[in-house]
């Protein structure tokens, strides 16, 4: 029974590597950054990376007392480190941010959408294969839960 469960995964793996290998090397999937993915490589990767954020800021607490604000402090901040990629209220990102794939996305947005345990999740960590960098080594915790609140 084990060599059969053996071979029929072999079997599944072989087939989906030629599937793919055909796909991209085909030319059915343009890998130029040039142009957008299709709609429905960004559904995907926003499922996955939604649940690996979702599950991952379960363990973030909050600090006592958070609440959304902005200090001057803080917008330095972000200005500094930030509104390059994801600009700004009134202030778009620069141009390279622009031809990033995904786009970074506009911090107003992500604040209407996702609860402050993510966003820090994000400041913290970061996300691979994004441009995303991880925060943690250049901001202290306090920066970073500011940032956020912001």
């Amino acid at each position: 029974m084990n060599i059969v469960l053996k071979l029929v995964t072999t079997a599944i793996a072989t087939v989906a590597m030629t599937g793919m290998g055909v796909f991209v090397l085909g030319e059915f999937y343009d890998l130029s950054a040039t142009r957008q993915h299709p709609a429905w490589v960004y559904r995907l990767i926003a499922l996955g990376r939604d649940t690996v954020i979702a599950w991952d800021a379960r363990g973030v607490d909050m600090p006592e007392g958070f609440a959304p604000r902005a200090t001057p402090e803080t917008a330095a901040l972000y200005q500094n480190n930030c509104a390059r990629c994801h600009g700004a209220p009134g202030l778009p990102p620069k141009d390279f941010a622009l031809a990033m794939l995904p786009v970074p996305p506009n911090p107003v947005d992500m604040a209407k959408h996702r609860p402050p345990q993510e966003i820090y999740r994000f400041v913290s960590k970061g996300l691979k294969m994004s441009g995303m960098p991880a925060w943690q080594s250049r901001m202290t915790e306090d920066q970073i839960w500011d940032v956020t609140a912001l």
